[in-house]
C-alpha cells in the first residue's frame, strides 16, 4: 500500500510524461484523457490530505502535552529529542502516509515535521505549539498566524497553572471560533496521590469549578472541560474513574471521522492509480521495440558506409556528366582573347543572346538540383525510414508511427536539409573558384599576330624594302619608305598581300577562338572533379549526421524507458 504522498508524486511523474510528447501505444485522444484522469486523481489526493483532522496543543511549560500527545497516538510519537531549535517554532507530528494541507505547506510561519507510524492517529496532524510563558513578543505573533491551519485548539493546563493569567490573556487574543476550542486540565493523578479519594475528588471539584469561572470570565460560556492523566494511558479498563482522558480521545476522533468523510470515495486511490499506471506498460512495451529498431538501424548504416559512399558517388557522377556538354554549348567569354579571336567570341555571344529566348548562361546549382538528378539519393533516406518503419511493425509496433503519429526519422524533411547542405556546398565552391589567367596563351597569340605582321610588310616592302626600313638615317627617307608602302598596298600585289594577310588572320583568330573552348572545358573539367569530390564529402557526413540523429533518438527513448520503468516500478511496489 503506497502512502498518499508517494502516489502524488507518481501521478506528479506520469503527468510530466503525458506533458512531454506523444505517445507510440496512445492516440491524442486517449492521452488528453490519461491527462485529464490523473489530474482529477491529484484532485482527489489533495482531498484526502484536507480530510486530515488538524489538532493544535497550547499551554505553558510543563504541562504535559507530549505526553497528551502520546496518549491519543497510542504510541510514543513524540520524544524528548524533538526540541525546538528556535522558540517560535511549532512542531508538526505526521503519519508517513498522509499529506500536509497545501495551505499549511505554503505557510511562512516556522514549523519542522516529524513523521510516525501511529496508525491511530493516521488522519489526525498533531501541532505541538510552542509554550505560551516562553515566548518572545515577536513571536507570540507568528505563533497565533499560525493557528488559522488549526481544526480545534487543545488548551492544556494543570492544577498548578490553571489560574496563570497569562493563560487567559492569550485565550483572548486568539481568533479562533470557541466552539472549536478543547480544554484539558492534565496531571490530574496529582490531586489523587494519597490514600483519600475522597480528598482527590474535592480538590478536583475546587479546581475544577475556578477554571470554568476563570474560562467564563474571559468569554467562554460553558466550557467543556476534561480533566484527564495523560500517563495514566487510554485504556479504558484500567483508567481512574477521575481520568476523563478516554472520552477526550474519543471526541477528537470523532470529530476526524466527521471530516474524513469527504476522503473515504477515495480509499481506493491506491488502486486507481495503479490501474492508470497499467496503461503504461503498453507504452513500456512498445518503447522497448523502438530503442531496438533505432540501434538495429544505426549498426545497419554503420555496416552500409562503403555501400552509402558508392551510391552517392555514382549519383554524384552520372549528375554532373552533363556539365562539361552545357560548357561547350556557352559562347566562350573573351576574357583572354585578343584580335580577331576576341571580336569572334564577341560576336557568337551577341547572337547567342538575340538567337535564344532562354537564359543560356551556365547555372551548375540548377543542374545539380534538378528533378530526378539525384533520385538515388532520396530513394536512400526514404529506404532509411521505409526500413525502420517495417521493423517496427514486423515487431509488434503500433502503426501510428507509419501514419505520422511519431516520426523518429523524416526521409523528406531530412532530404530538403540534404539539398541546403549541397546547394551551400556547390555556392561555395563556385565562389571561390578563380577563373585562369591563360598568360602563355595570350603570349602566344601576341607573338602569332606579330609573326603574321611581319609576314605582311615583307610582302608588301620585299627584301631590298625591308632591309631600307631598318638601315633609315633620316626622317627623308622614312617618308620615301611610307610613300613606296602605300603605293605597294594600294596595287595590285598590295591588295593581294592585303587580302591574305587579313584571311590569315581570320584563321588565326577562328583558330585561337577553338583553342581557347577546349582551354575553358579543360578548366571546367577539373572544376567538375574539384565539385565531385565535395558533394561526396558532403554525402558522407550526412550518413554521419543521421547517425548522429538517430543515437539522439535513441538516448531520449531510453531517458523515456526508465522514467516509465521507475514510476511501473513503484507502482509494483507493496
Amino acid at each position: 500500500m503506497h502512502s498518499v504522498q508517494e502516489l502524488q508524486n507518481n501521478l506528479n511523474r506520469l503527468q510530466v510524461l503525458l506533458r512531454q510528447g506523444t505517445f507510440l501505444s496512445l492516440s491524442g485522444e486517449e492521452k488528453e484523457r490519461l491527462l485529464a484522469e490523473s489530474i482529477r486523481l491529484s484532485q482527489k489526493l489533495a482531498a484526502v490530505a484536507e480530510s486530515s483532522l488538524v489538532v493544535g496543543l497550547l499551554g505553558g511549560t510543563g504541562v504535559g502535552k507530549s505526553t497528551l500527545m502520546n496518549a491519543l497516538a497510542g504510541a510514543a510519537i513524540a520524544a524528548t529529542s524533538h526540541r525546538r531549535p528556535h522558540t517560535d517554532q511549532v512542531l508538526i507530528y505526521r503519519h508517513a502516509a498522509a499529506l500536509l494541507p497545501e495551505a499549511l505547506t505554503k505557510s511562512h510561519q516556522p514549523w519542522r515535521e516529524i513523521t510516525h507510524q501511529a496508525e491511530a492517529v493516521r488522519h489526525i496532524l498533531l501541532c505541538d505549539l510552542p509554550d505560551f510563558d516562553s515566548l518572545l513578543a515577536g513571536h507570540r505573533e507568528e505563533v497565533l498566524q499560525f493557528l488559522e491551519h488549526l481544526d480545534i485548539l487543545v488548551w492544556v493546563t494543570t492544577p498548578e497553572k490553571y489560574a496563570d493569567a497569562r493563560f487567559y490573556a492569550l485565550l483572548r487574543e486568539v481568533p479562533k471560533a470557541r466552539q472549536n476550542f478543547f480544554f484539558v486540565l492534565n496531571k490530574v493523578d496529582l490531586l489523587f496521590g494519597n490514600d483519600d479519594p475522597g480528598s482527590g475528588h474535592s480538590q478536583l471539584s475546587t479546581v475544577m469549578a475556578g477554571l470554568s469561572r476563570h474560562l467564563n470570565d474571559n468569554g467562554i460560556s460553558r466550557p467543556i472541560v476534561y480533566a484527564v492523566s495523560a500517563r495514566g494511558g487510554c485504556d479504558s479498563s484500567e483508567a481512574s474513574p477521575w481520568n476523563h482522558l478516554w472520552n477526550f480521545r474519543n471526541q477528537v476522533f470523532r470529530l476526524r471521522d466527521a471530516k474524513e468523510v469527504k476522503g473515504i470515495k477515495a480509499a481506493n486511490l491506491d488502486v486507481e492509480v495503479k490501474q492508470l499506471g497499467e496503461v503504461l506498460a503498453k507504452e513500456l512495451f512498445s518503447l522497448d521495440i523502438l530503442a531496438g529498431v533505432i540501434t538495429d538501424s544505426v549498426s545497419e548504416l554503420q555496416n552500409r558506409r562503403s555501400e552509402w559512399s558508392r551510391i552517392g558517388h555514382d549519383a554524384f557522377r552520372r549528375a554532373l556528366e552533363r556539365v562539361p556538354e552545357e560548357f561547350s554549348q556557352q559562347p566562350a567569354p573573351p576574357r583572354a582573347l585578343i584580335g580577331i579571336g576576341h571580336g569572334i567570341a564577341m560576336v557568337v555571344k551577341d547572337w547567342k543572346r538575340l538567337t535564344e529566348r532562354s537564359d543560356a548562361r551556365l547555372n551548375i546549382v540548377e543542374l545539380l538540383l534538378k528533378e530526378g538528378a539525384f533520385q538515388p539519393l532520396q530513394d536512400e533516406l526514404e529506404g532509411v525510414e521505409h526500413r525502420m518503419i517495417y521493423q517496427a511493425l514486423h515487431q509488434g509496433l503500433p502503426p501510428a508511427m507509419g501514419d505520422g503519429g511519431v516520426s523518429l526519422f523524416d526521409a523528406g524533411a531530412e532530404w530538403r536539409k540534404l539539398l541546403k547542405r549541397l546547394q551551400d556546398g556547390v555556392d561555395q565552391l563556385l565562389e571561390d573558384r578563380r577563373a585562369p589567367s591563360f598568360r602563355g596563351f595570350r603570349a602566344v597569340q601576341y607573338a602569332s599576330y606579330a609573326a603574321l605582321f611581319a609576314v605582311l610588310l615583307l610582302a608588301v616592302t620585299g627584301e631590298a624594302g625591308l632591309q631600307d626600313l631598318f638601315e633609315l638615317s633620316g626622317w627623308h627617307r622614312l617618308v620615301g619608305l611610307i610613300s613606296a608602302l602605300i603605293q605597294t598596298v594600294f596595287s595590285p600585289k598590295g591588295f593581294a598581300a592585303l587580302g591574305s594577310y587579313l584571311l590569315l588572320q581570320a584563321l588565326l583568330g577562328f583558330r585561337f577562338y577553338g583553342r581557347y573552348k577546349k582551354l575553358l572545358q579543360r578548366h571546367a573539367q577539373k572544376f567538375i572533379e574539384s565539385l565531385k569530390l565535395k558533394l561526396d564529402r558532403i554525402w558522407e557526413e550526412e550518413l554521419n549526421i543521421l547517425m548522429d540523429h538517430l543515437t539522439e533518438k535513441a538516448q531520449q527513448v531510453e531517458g523515456r524507458i526508465s522514467a516509465l520503468r521507475a514510476l511501473r516500478g513503484s507502482d509494483t511496489q507493496d
